[in-house]
């Protein structure tokens, strides 16, 4: 039974990336894939997908489970996304990221190797991570200004968007929620604390990783980073004379406040990304105000703000389909079931590393979370470490 489960498991995540593979709506997959495996499981147990507050009906259940799912998304994400979309919106148009893009591309545009670039891209993402424990939210951040630079120095769309998600791929720092949860199992905290932990194990395995991963990164990407695109396919940069300087800063002011008002900084005060945007938004909106003649059309234009954060509502609908099928993958149990087994395997110390990393990996990817998956595996490395000999 267990090994039906886990072979079980592993069929509909590579049913799931054939499917995808094939250009079929990943929505779609991923919503149709997940009520097919509630209604399986809902049919042979005849419990209910809802742990409490059921419709009382348990096929009606899997569709309330969506609709709750939505709604807690929408509240955790969705509204963050919202408030980035439409924060670069605003930005785009009154032009601050133009001028921001045009102040900072001319400077590095004299650099020939873009190598370098992406390697300082990576391990610039890497250390906001340290302010940003988000990865989503470091990402969002810096695709409102980060993007359109490595862009604008002849950077392709998927080497400049590779770069930045990868940087901000490893999960470290004192804020993390991953750093946090690992030490606070009983078998790790006996052993170190959170700041011996940091300096001691996380910063020189980050530093080699950063490392490794730029290197590994620039190979697979010789093409895109040895060559400037094509000027037809260059984005189109507007005329920014009469647009005043300081709107440049503009951009930058929601990850600055993050940045300031964080653990490292200001510890006292927090702020989450959601208000770093609306507070970029506002303080836009009066200097804009201040250098408008025309008024009732600057207040005219937050239109474009508020259409912005609409457009980003439709992000949400995917974070929701991948949330439910990661749902419906723990109702088989085939992944933790698979942990057990290798937890209770005796790999040796070179096995059980990549085994445990590669697990986790997959993980990450069938779930669409790296904390996701850390909680899932970090509770069963203790005993993978016990059974391996050292």
């Amino acid at each position: 039974m267990i090994l039906l489960k886990i072979i079980l498991t592993l069929l509909i995540v590579f049913l799931m990336i054939f499917l995808i593979s094939k250009k079929y709506n990943t929505v779609m997959i991923l919503f149709s894939m997940s009520f097919f495996i509630m209604l399986i499981y809902t049919l042979y147990t005849g419990n209910s997908v809802l742990t409490e507050n059921s419709s009382g009906n348990n096929i009606i259940d899997i569709f309330e489970y969506i609709v709750r799912d939505f709604s807690n998304q929408t509240v955790k994400i969705g509204i963050l996304l919202m408030s980035v979309i439409g924060f670069i919106k605003y930005m785009e148009h009154i032009q601050a990221i133009d001028l921001l893009v045009q102040l900072i591309s001319k400077p590095l545009k004299k650099i020939k190797r873009k190598k370098i670039i992406i390697v300082f891209t990576i391990f610039l993402v890497a250390v906001l991570k340290l302010f940003i424990p988000s990865h989503l939210g470091v990402v969002t951040l810096l695709m409102t200004f980060l993007y359109p630079i490595l862009i604008n120095i002849g950077i392709d769309n998927s080497t400049s968007v590779s770069a930045i998600v990868l940087g901000g791929a490893v999960d470290y720092g004192l804020s993390c929620p991953v750093t946090n949860y690992v030490i606070s199992i009983d078998e790790i905290s006996k052993y170190t604390n959170l700041l011996d932990f940091f300096i001691k194990y996380q910063i020189p395995i980050v530093f080699i990783l950063l490392f490794v991963m730029s290197m590994v990164f620039i190979l697979f990407n010789k093409t895109s980073t040895d060559s400037s695109i094509p000027k037809e396919n260059m984005p189109t940069i507007e005329n920014t004379e009469n647009i005043p300087k300081i709107y440049a800063l503009l951009p930058i002011i929601p990850l600055i406040l993050v940045i300031v008002f964080s653990k490292f900084l200001v510890s006292n005060i927090t702020i989450s990304i959601t208000a770093a945007n609306f507070i970029g938004f506002a303080l836009a909106f009066i200097l804009n105000i201040l250098y408008s003649k025309n008024k009732r059309h600057t207040f005219n234009d937050t239109k474009h703000f508020f259409d912005g954060m609409g457009s980003g509502f439709s992000s949400v609908v995917l974070i929701v389909s991948a949330s439910v099928f990661a749902y419906s993958l723990t109702l088989i149990d085939g992944l933790s079931e698979l942990f057990k087994i290798i937890a209770n395997m005796k790999l040796g110390h070179f096995i059980a590393p990549i085994v445990a990393s590669l697990t986790s990996f997959m993980t990450s990817v069938i779930t669409g979370s790296g904390i996701a998956a850390t909680y899932s595996i970090a509770p069963y490395v203790p005993n993978i470490a016990q059974t391996t000999r050292f």
